[in-house]
């Protein structure tokens, strides 16, 4: 996250999801951020920049889409 501005979103999921993990790239290799992204099990994003590695690496994904740009680019 470049900014906290998903921290308010990720506190109401892990309500229902005890064990889901905030990774900050901020503290990451890009190496080590990518192959995060390889070794997922599943994502939940809004964002592109989290998105398209997941569905790169062919992760079970569950976008929300607030733009229709995002729905196009991946296929939605």
């Amino acid at each position: 996250m470049g900014d906290d501005s998903d921290l308010p979103y990720f506190e109401l999921l892990k309500q229902d999801i005890p064990n889901l993990e905030l990774y900050d790239r901020r503290n990451h290799s890009l190496e080590e951020t990518l192959g995060f992204f390889a070794g997922a099990k599943t994502g939940i994003a809004t964002r592109l920049h989290v998105l398209l590695p997941l569905q790169y690496y062919k992760v079970p994904l569950e976008a929300f889409v607030y733009q229709e740009k995002i729905s196009k680019i991946l296929g939605l």
